[in-house]
């Protein structure tokens, strides 16, 4: 299931949004519930693209 499908079915973005607020950790492909609850979802950083300096690929 796509995540933000899940998001709406499945009852996450109201567990986000309800307090006490829940945090959650988002697998690198899963960046969507990162995006629209930043406070609470955290996401790796997003890979540098091939055209990046030498010095943000290997930071």
């Amino acid at each position: 299931m796509h995540d933000q499908a899940a998001l709406r079915t499945e009852g996450i973005a109201e567990q986000l949004r309800t307090p006490p607020q829940a945090a959650a950790t988002a697998a690198e492909g899963h960046r969507s519930p990162a995006n629209g609850f930043p406070d609470q979802v955290q996401a790796p950083p997003r890979k540098p693209k091939d055209e990046a300096p030498p010095g943000e690929k290997y930071a």
